[in-house]
């Protein structure tokens, strides 16, 4: 067997392992040192006899997903479990920047002493817009906590936090907890966010939302217009817009005549530059592996044939978060729409020959791979599925690089000078009213949306369906090769 399926079917066993851990009863879900020796046993038997060794290192990487779903259940916060519903008094620093909302905020504490005793923890405070609160800022909580309810739980558990605080009384103390580097970006974020906020709004939500990660700043009725037209994904920091907006960075180096290899690091950079800059929040980090790995296919011109890093990147991430591959719904559209992108760039490409500008014809073939391979999820997560989606994303991803293109450009001048702000931010401010108008359009047509619930049984049918799909087109495609050719073909 080829050394690049064999990464894929390890990596699938490896998944594998995880999902029929998560549907284990509960008591055997805590079997973890069992599942390490059968995985030990395992590897052990891929030295025996060749045709053992197969199904011994399959059977090693299912094994594998089993311990690490099991042992990460048994690391939950159990310390600061005793101390629910009590009256308690900790201490620690907001972690993060603080999620405003329209009638409250929300504060990621990181606990270093309850009750004047020194605790580890990490607990999620709601509160009122009474006062502002700052990232690093030490402060001093008194008021109860609880558990969150499983679903909502088991999201949390994934930013290490297990435990909720509800309106407690806050005492802030001098002085602050951050890195001087992290400082500077926060400043520059800042900074860029009140430039946008010159720009009237919705507009102005959008663009916060879109490039700096602001989600806060877009209001209920916003996020249905989007979510009706099916343009949700444009407000994410998606696996799909990292991809896009990389691949945009790196055709205009190559255009400015900039040799391949220098634009490729160049981009890579000023990538994860920007992930740095909002904040690097983890979905953000996962999108951008996800994207880093897009740009990477495209420069090394295989992008039809890097399955295999996206697999070792989601087994690696899932060895660290094993519960995203359920409750993670970010790293799932984000993971799914890669893997859409890598099988079905091409043939979308192909189909889309009609279009005479590349550029155009490229970003069109990406985005309907990605929603190809999203939609179920979306479906099942949201019970609705946009029917003007495809519509709604050919009339605007075109846009999205030009957008994004000068927005940023836009913040650059605006820092030269600081008093033509509002005229350099005009042709993104142009972009996105046309964006925002086709999503008004499209979200009021009649049937733009149809409820729909999707099961497990159904979303998994559907995958098989389109792998059996592209698998037949892909044979098609074999068929039609030279003899010579045929040899190099990697199915």
């Amino acid at each position: 067997m080829r050394r690049s399926r064999l990464v894929i079917y390890a990596g699938l066993s490896f998944m594998a392992g995880l999902m029929l851990a998560h549907n284990l009863p509960a008591v055997w879900q805590r079997f973890d040192l069992l599942y390490f020796a059968f995985g030990l046993a395992s590897l052990l038997l891929l030295f025996g006899k060749k045709y053992w060794r197969l199904t011994a290192l399959l059977s090693c990487f299912l094994f594998l997903g089993l311990w690490r779903y099991s042992w990460s259940i048994n690391t939950a916060d159990d310390a600061i479990v005793p101390y629910y519903d009590q009256e308690i008094t900790l201490q620690g620093y907001i972690a993060e920047e603080p999620e405003l909302q329209i009638d409250k905020q929300q504060l990621l504490l990181a606990v270093y002493q309850l009750n004047n005793r020194p605790l580890t923890s990490r607990v999620l405070i709601t509160t009122d817009l009474s006062r502002e609160y700052s990232y690093g800022q030490q402060i001093i909580v008194v008021g109860k906590l609880r558990q969150p309810r499983p679903d909502y739980g088991h999201y949390l558990a994934l930013r290490h936090i297990y435990s909720l605080g509800y309106y407690p009384k806050i005492v802030v103390l001098p002085g602050q907890q951050i890195e001087w580097f992290k400082q500077k970006l926060l400043l520059v974020r800042q900074q860029a966010a009140s430039r946008l906020q010159q720009m009237r709004p919705p507009i102005s939500n959008l663009a916060l939302a879109s490039l700096l990660n602001y989600k806060a700043s877009m209001s209920q009725p916003m996020k249905q217009v989007l979510s009706r037209s099916g343009l949700s994904h444009l407000i994410a920091i998606s696996g799909l817009n990292i991809s896009i907006l990389s691949l945009l960075i790196l055709n205009f180096l190559l255009l400015l005549t900039i040799p391949r290899p220098y634009a490729f690091y160049i981009t890579s950079i000023l990538l994860w530059f920007y992930i740095a800059l909002i904040g690097a929040p983890a979905s953000a980090l996962r999108a951008a592996i996800m994207g880093w790995l897009v740009l990477w296919a495209v420069y090394l011109g295989r992008l039809n044939r890097s399955l295999n890093a996206l697999i070792i990147a989601a087994v690696l991430m899932l060895l660290w978060q094993p519960q995203a591959l359920f409750y993670d719904l970010g790293w799932q559209l984000s993971f799914t729409a890669v893997l859409g992108i890598f099988l079905l760039y091409q043939p979308f490409l192909k189909w889309l020959g009609f279009i005479p500008y590349k550029i155009v014809r490229e970003m069109m073939a990406i985005s309907l791979a990605a929603q190809l391979a999203t939609w179920p999820l979306l479906a099942q997560s949201f019970d609705q599925v946009s029917l003007v989606a495809p519509l709604a994303n050919l009339l605007v991803i075109w846009l999205v690089p030009v957008i994004m293109s000068g927005l940023i450009v836009g913040l650059l001048l605006s820092f030269l000078l600081p008093a033509l702000t509002i005229y350099w931010l005009l042709p993104g401010n142009w972009g996105l009213d046309y964006v925002w108008l086709v999503a008004n359009l499209t979200a009021n047509l009649p049937g733009a949306t149809v409820s729909l619930k999707l099961n497990n049984f159904w979303l998994l049918s559907y995958y098989l369906l389109l792998g059996l799909g592209l698998g037949y087109y892909r044979y098609q495609a074999h068929q039609r090769l030279e003899p010579d050719d045929k040899n190099n073909w990697l199915c």
